[in-house]
């Protein structure tokens, strides 16, 4: 793989960066979902502090995101993105005890797959889907109510 990849669309330059910095840090939806598996949340920012997090609102409820590039237009609270979570920066506990952790939601097993290292699970909140790289040892089956919690620090805030 080379150092320096330049994603496009369309003929447009997305973004240009090293691997990781693609992966972890997408400039758009379109690099986040064209390179790697990405969970896609539209929301609305609800609030935002400077450059170190920015509070969405979406529909499985308000989301804490600490990675983000700069907007193109000065954040305003009601402006559309979107919140981006790769699979393996969600963790699914089954123990039941919520607290009152951020970015902490109860969710359902829809399916699941023994993948050796892990299992990949898709859990549902609300009308929204999303894919986890789970414990390979996951206890939860399909139709399991479970607690899935977003890593703040890995939750991307994108604006187109």
């Amino acid at each position: 793989m080379s150092d320096t990849i330049v994603v496009m669309n369309r003929g447009r330059i997305e973004q240009i960066g090293s691997p990781g910095e693609i992966y972890d840090s997408p400039a758009s939806r379109f690099v986040a979902d064209f390179v790697g598996s990405a969970n896609l949340i539209p929301g609305r920012i609800d609030s935002h502090e400077g450059d170190r997090a920015v509070d969405a609102k979406t529909s499985i409820g308000m989301i804490r995101c600490e990675r983000f590039n700069p907007s193109p237009t000065p954040m305003s609270a009601g402006q559309e993105m979107f919140v981006c979570i790769r699979p393996e920066n969600l963790r699914i506990d089954t123990s039941g005890d919520r607290q009152d952790r951020v970015n902490c939601f109860t969710a359902r097993v829809a399916s699941t797959e023994y993948l050796g290292d892990r299992q990949e699970a898709v859990v549902t909140i609300g009308d929204v889907s999303m894919r986890v790289h789970a414990d390979a040892h996951l206890t939860a089956r399909p139709g399991d109510d479970v607690t899935v919690i977003l890593d703040p620090a890995r939750t991307i805030a994108l604006w187109s």
